[in-house]
């Protein structure tokens, strides 16, 4: 996926706090006995997109439109003080300092128009307790520097800064003074352990005080007699690059220093880690703020669909309503269908007979609506109360599959947005009710859906006890209608204490499980 490329949840009900990252690829598929962890796993997506796309006091709602996991205290495996969920991303930060810096501060403009990607891995730890006495952690690690801090809801109990083995700076006493969608994306305030000395930047400090101890650490490998004020003008000269970048760019702002130079000779990586640690503090800001959006562009990308789906029902009760979203239980399915124009439940009906071997209509009586299906073979459309309860658990399936994979046919006015837009369907035991078949034309279907996707937008998630759709989807990687580098395996199991663990598996160019033990989906 764009960005996020693996995630980990620690302490979430039988997770324990040793657990592996899993990756994220176009389709990922999730197995395991009952009661083994998958389907808190999955339910974490939806999960965090009720948590970005809602103002909450703590960074989790875990009550909210999709699911249900109580509240913190409840949520937490009863060992742990602490749950949390961890991800590896790839995040774009500016070189260059952003405009408040530049017209308040005296920065440089110097790479303000230029990027660079850094790897990332952040967690969110949120504590036991209720409402303001909940204490949440965030904690970043990028090229060797590990950024830690802990809040309650506005206030900052601990704000430290490390470099491998170094303590940068730890102290007290900020705010949140932007909270984000999921984490806090700057801090207000004066560092204890420091004067301010520039008035105008106000909620500015951080990164202001960060700049200042850039220059006093700098100031000491030069010569005592050396200006604060000329090293502090030179170092507005100096943009965030990767860590590698650093060493090069501080001798180009000193290059006639020769005590300077000297220094960096001796101990050139140990200096570049100090002042790269130095910056990250003086951009944290901007590291926050794009860690905040890939992951909140991510989470709100989920469509979730649980395994409770609504049974079919004779007529449904007219609404003159545009839905463009099946809901996680499937129930909304005939005010969806309603708001698709003619030409696009043609294509809807010629994708269904093609992947599955049947048709849908839906018949407006005036007052309400009603669902009929015809099989391959058969002349005459029936209710789908009539046709058994396998049909009413697979439409809202792939109607929301279709649905958002063509979302950018439906809506012409964003296709100049529309490679950009990320998809993730998250589905809990799309088997429920649905004859071995069908399983197997459902897994085929995922399985041709996912190989027409830009891998950087899209993935599948999916919960399964279902051979015969893993045995599809290894028939169409045997057949190269899908590459086994984009499909994802993961096994959950119980250790003997009673924790989740996982571990991977993954299916070879020929459509064959490897590293999958023996008897794993037998009886």
């Amino acid at each position: 996926m764009k960005g996020l490329k693996s995630v980990r949840v620690r302490n979430l009900r039988s997770f324990g706090n040793n657990n592996s990252f899993i990756p994220l690829k176009k389709l990922n598929i999730l197995v395991g006995k009952n009661s083994c962890g998958k389907s808190t796993f999955l339910r974490a997506f939806p999960l965090l997109r009720q948590s970005v796309q809602a103002d909450t006091r703590n960074p989790i709602l875990w009550y909210g439109s999709f699911v249900d996991f109580g509240d913190n205290n409840t949520a937490i495996n009863s060992s742990a003080k602490e749950v949390m969920f961890d991800f590896d991303l790839d995040v774009p930060v500016m070189e260059g300092a952003d405009i408040i810096d530049r017209i308040l501060g005296g920065f440089s403009d110097a790479g303000c128009d230029k990027e660079n990607t850094f790897p990332v891995v952040l967690t969110l730890g949120i504590g036991r307790g209720v409402g303001a006495d909940v204490h949440s952690r965030v904690k970043l690690v990028i090229e060797g520097v590990t950024v830690e801090v802990v809040y309650k809801e506005s206030a900052v109990t601990k704000f430290a800064l490390r470099y491998e083995d170094f303590v940068i700076e730890e102290f007290s006493g900020y705010a949140v003074a932007s909270k984000g969608k999921l984490i806090p994306t700057d801090f207000s305030g004066s560092n204890s352990r420091k004067k301010n000395k520039n008035p105008y930047l106000g909620g500015d400090r951080v990164r202001s005080s960060f700049r200042e101890s850039l220059a006093d650490f700098i100031l000491s490998l030069h010569h005592p007699n050396k200006k604060r004020e000329t090293a502090l003008t030179a170092l507005n000269e100096l943009a965030f690059k990767p860590k590698s970048q650093m060493g090069d760019s501080l001798i180009k702002l000193f290059p006639e220093d020769k005590i300077f130079n000297d220094s960096m000779q001796k101990a050139r990586d140990e200096i570049s880690g100090i002042s790269f640690a130095y910056m990250v503090g003086a951009h944290l800001h901007k590291i926050l703020e794009s860690i905040d959006k890939v992951l909140s562009d991510f989470y709100s990308s989920v469509r979730y669909l649980g395994p409770v789906r609504a049974s079919a029902e004779r007529f449904y009760r007219y609404q003159d309503l545009q839905v463009a979203e099946v809901d996680h239980t499937g129930s909304n399915l005939p005010m969806v269908l309603n708001s698709l124009n003619a030409r696009d439940r043609d294509k809807l009906n010629v994708w269904i007979s093609d992947s599955f071997g049947f048709e849908l209509k839906l018949a407006n009586t005036g007052s309400h609506y009603a669902l009929s299906i015809r099989e391959q073979g058969s002349s005459e459309f029936h209710n789908v109360s009539d046709m058994g309860f396998g049909y009413s658990q697979l439409l809202p399936i792939i109607v929301s599959i279709w649905l958002e994979n063509n979302a950018k046919n439906r809506f012409p006015f964003e296709r100049g947005l529309s490679s950009k837009k990320q998809l993730v369907l998250a589905i809990e035991q799309p088997e429920l009710h649905l004859h071995p078949q069908l399983q197997h034309m459902f897994g085929r279907a995922i399985a041709k859906i996912a190989k027409l996707q830009n891998e950087s937008n899209f993935c599948f998630v999916l919960e399964t006890h279902s051979k015969h759709i893993i045995d599809a989807i290894g028939e169409c990687i045997e057949e190269d209608e899908l590459s086994n580098e984009d499909v994802s395996v993961t096994l959950f199991e119980k250790n003997g204490d009673g924790y989740t663990e996982t571990s991977l598996s993954s299916y070879d160019d020929n459509g064959y499980l490897i590293d999958w033990p023996a008897g794993f989906l037998s009886p």
